[in-house]
């Protein structure tokens, strides 16, 4: 299927600017529920009363950034 250049990630916001449906990196924290960062709060390194900047995070890409590096993705698998 043809894939949006444009994806943006809906219904997700950024827990700490609270902009909803960014475009680009998502960070998801694998200690805190539901918290999300978007890619220049992860870069700013930013905390909560409850998250830390230490905690692991997985970043999910969505296709615009897989766009750009069409080397590392074959339809949105890490090769």
């Amino acid at each position: 299927s043809q894939h949006d250049s444009n994806v943006l990630l809906s219904g997700v916001s950024c827990d700490a600017c609270m902009i909803s449906n960014f475009p680009g990196r998502r960070y998801k924290c694998l200690v805190c529920v539901n918290y999300d960062l978007c890619g220049t709060c992860y870069d700013a390194e930013a905390e909560s009363q409850n998250h830390k900047n230490n905690h692991p995070m997985q970043c999910l890409l969505t296709d615009t950034v897989a766009g750009s590096f069409p080397y590392l993705f074959e339809d949105g698998i890490h090769i």
